[in-house]
């Protein structure tokens, strides 16, 4: 980027500034903030010369299609409409949840901050690279991963890997502040606190409070299992104190396996995700070097929209 030395900055953006170049991470909610206003002010502020977005191809596309949609007036105006490309359960429960959250958010599109990323970097010419995995293949991935754990036992008890992801989704929230501490020589790094992001802006927590009612309903609907079991046993002569037993055991199994997914979800969502976010990085701050060195050369090719403009 350039000169940002007077430039404020929310609380949701850390940064690693080096002698020749700086790297400025915009936290975001995907609905109900004020990430999407964030994301365009920290931009045009910093101007900076490559823009990566947490997108890939397909969801971009069809972000475009949902804001011409709503320009034009027409109902499939909100990203939750949008087509997705998730298989069976997988595809009814994305859809749930971007409506829940576009519910809760006061009917705001999801994903409205990387438009709005996107028209920024646009106006100042920076170069926008979009840097996550494909969509469909997420949700494959997911599919898949949920299908090996409940069909082979050794993937189901495969207790390090679980381990692994749950301790990985721990550690994230400790990772910034020690990397912020260390400071190592020729860097300056600024982390990012959740608690003072969500003080600035507590419209962040939507997407949290949706994921926690819809968790406190599955809590809900095991429990109701749990009672149910506690009342029916035909064929015990001891009903009463087989029954419970039979509860414990059941919601003992329900969180061992909610944990497994939650380890698979861990491993597809976050962990190789921030590898590839990684990887798109780190070519990003390449490409923003070869630009300032003269050894990139950048070319533009405008192209009419307009089918009767084209011979």
């Amino acid at each position: 980027s350039n000169n940002w030395d007077d430039v404020t900055l929310p609380k949701c953006v850390g940064y690693v500034r080096g002698p020749e170049q700086e790297v400025f991470v915009v936290g975001t909610a995907h609905t109900g903030s004020r990430s999407a206003e964030e994301a365009r002010a920290v931009i045009e502020a910093l101007n900076p010369d490559v823009v990566v977005l947490e997108l890939d191809q397909q969801r971009f596309d069809n972000m475009l299609l949902a804001r011409q949609a709503a320009l034009r007036g027409s109902t499939a105006s909100n990203l939750s409409r949008a087509k997705l490309s998730a298989p069976g359960v997988l595809e009814w429960a994305v859809r749930v949840f971007y409506g829940w959250s576009a519910a809760l958010g006061g009917g705001s599109a999801v994903g409205a901050e990387f438009l709005a990323a996107a028209e920024a970097a646009q106006r100042c010419g920076a170069v926008i690279m979009l840097g996550d995995v494909r969509g469909r293949e997420i949700t494959r991935e997911m599919t898949l991963r949920y299908k090996e754990a409940i069909q082979s036992p050794r993937e189901f008890f495969d207790l390090p890997r679980t381990f692994n992801s749950l301790t990985y989704l721990i550690r994230m929230g400790r990772a910034v502040d020690k990397k912020a501490r260390r400071n190592p020589k020729g860097l300056s790094i600024r982390g990012v606190n959740f608690g003072e992001v969500v003080g600035e802006d507590p419209g962040k927590l939507r997407p949290l409070v949706a994921a926690g009612t819809f968790t406190a309903l599955v809590t809900a609907l095991v429990t109701s299992l749990g009672y149910l079991s506690n009342t029916y046993t035909p064929f015990s002569p001891v009903a009463g104190g087989l029954a419970a037993a039979e509860a414990v055991m059941l919601e003992a199994a329900v969180t061992f396996a909610s944990l497994v997914m939650l380890g698979r979800t861990v491993e597809v969502l976050l962990m190789e995700r921030d590898s590839v976010l990684s990887e798109t990085s780190t070519r990003a701050v390449r490409l923003a070097r070869g630009l300032a060195r003269g050894t990139l050369l950048r070319q533009c090719f405008p192209f009419d929209t307009d089918p009767t403009a084209t011979t």
